[in-house]
């Protein structure tokens, strides 16, 4: 109030303590603090758009999208916003709100970047379900980084080959491959 900047901490412990809510929460603990889940279930997990007298858009309709290398959605809220607000002028023209009137949203939606985008990396969800780019890969690359740095106290640096070899047995260079071969699809 007033123009005041409250940190969002504050804000919440001051929302705590309003009388409706502290009595609420009385005696509990604090399990877990953190902003919001990210919905990555990607084309497949997007919601139904339109109903009548409503649309959904932005993180609302699911438009957000891991795709491994970087989390994505500022864009798509954007876009979605626009286009929903393009919709409900044409619908406010014709007079219709239902969800048939606002199926230009739909259809706006599929000719722009959004949904082009979601269908463009409709695997990445099923490619992400792979433990190995979260534990094997990171460690790996990270042991054999070491080792290719590393200044030996006691005699002559081994070569680049030998050194990377050593982290890269037939199986894992087999399970790579396959990796690499669903990391095509995104």
């Amino acid at each position: 109030h007033n123009g005041e900047r409250i940190p969002a901490p504050e804000l919440l412990d001051r929302f705590k303590a309003r009388p409706e809510i502290a009595r609420l929460i009385k005696g509990g603990q604090t399990a877990e603090y953190s902003a919001h889940v990210v919905p990555e279930g990607g084309l497949n997990a997007l919601s139904q758009l339109t109903g009548n007298g409503i649309l959904l858009a932005g993180d609302a309709a699911g438009f957000s999208m891991n795709i491994g290398i970087t989390v994505r959605g500022m864009e798509y809220a954007l876009a979605s916003g626009v286009l929903a607000g393009q919709a409900v002028i044409a619908a406010k023209e014709s007079g219709d709100y239902s969800e048939a009137g606002l199926a230009g949203y739909k259809k706006l939606l599929d000719e722009s970047f959004v949904m082009q985008d979601f269908k463009n990396f409709s695997a990445a969800p099923d490619v992400l379900e792979t433990p190995r780019f979260f534990n094997y890969y990171p460690k790996m690359m990270g042991d054999m980084m070491r080792d290719i740095y590393h200044i030996p106290a006691d005699g002559p640096k081994q070569r680049l080959y030998p050194t990377m070899k050593q982290h890269l047995g037939f199986k894992d260079m087999l399970a790579m491959g396959k990796d690499m071969w669903k990391v095509r699809k995104i």
